[in-house]
């Protein structure tokens, strides 16, 4: 056998090792969790995007205003996000055990924190274009957009559904079903964007302010599907 032969040989030996012990570890088991989850963020982000470049048919004030209340709503959501996470590692390990008295507990604990969080965070959004204007953002950009935002406070309230049941189905390993959701969700949200904003059949419609009716309308249908999928995961 020349070495040439010899090195091909080794090469094949080592990478077959490298993916028996690939295999064998958890590594593909986390990918496939991962990449569900990677994908609600993406598609999350989308959701935004679309929001905003739709929102630039009405001018560029219009633009500025949906994109500051847009972000505005995006650092107190994930916020209101991060708490409810707390609760997954300990949802994942009772799941494990098939403890259903602590799932149960659990369960209520975290609507209690979802929603507790959500109706503190819910007033600051709402009184948001009275205010952002002592920062430096201008008066006429936070009247404008002063309906989406109103609007996106009002998402806030099923999206803090979303969070906990999210969460939930991640902890169980059921991402999957949230990236089929949240990805149904995308196209429904630019629809119900068109019909709001520009109107239908004669009605004017609501301007930006749709854009955000528009979310309210698609976190609804997420939490209501969500909902309905960790009900039958029970």
């Amino acid at each position: 056998m020349s070495s040439a032969d010899l090195t091909a040989a080794r090469t094949g030996h080592s990478f077959a090792r490298v993916t028996s012990a690939y295999r064998a570890s958890e590594a593909p088991h986390l990918f496939r969790l991962s990449l569900p989850i990677a994908g609600v963020a993406l598609t999350n982000m989308a959701m935004s995007v679309t929001d905003t470049l739709m929102s630039a048919a009405f001018g560029t004030e219009a633009l500025a205003a949906v994109a500051v209340g847009s972000d505005y709503y995006s650092i107190l959501f994930y916020l209101v996000f991060g708490l409810v996470a707390g609760i997954s590692p300990a949802y994942a390990a009772a799941s494990a055990r098939q403890d259903g008295a602590e799932l149960a507990v659990l369960r209520t604990v975290g609507w209690i924190v979802a929603l507790g969080a959500t109706f503190l965070v819910f007033p600051v959004v709402w009184f948001a274009p009275g205010y952002l204007s002592l920062i430096g953002i201008d008066a006429a950009i936070l009247d404008a957009g002063a309906g989406y935002t109103r609007a996106m406070a009002l998402t806030l309230l099923p999206m803090c559904a979303v969070c906990f049941l999210r969460n939930r189905l991640t902890a169980i390993e059921k991402p999957g079903a949230i990236l089929r959701v949240t990805m149904s969700a995308i196209p429904l949200n630019a629809l119900l964007n068109y019909l709001l904003m520009f109107g239908v059949m004669g009605w004017d419609g609501m301007g930006v302010t749709g854009a955000g009716a528009a979310s309210f309308l698609t976190a609804a249908y997420m939490a209501a599907a969500l909902a309905r999928m960790a009900r039958a995961q029970r």
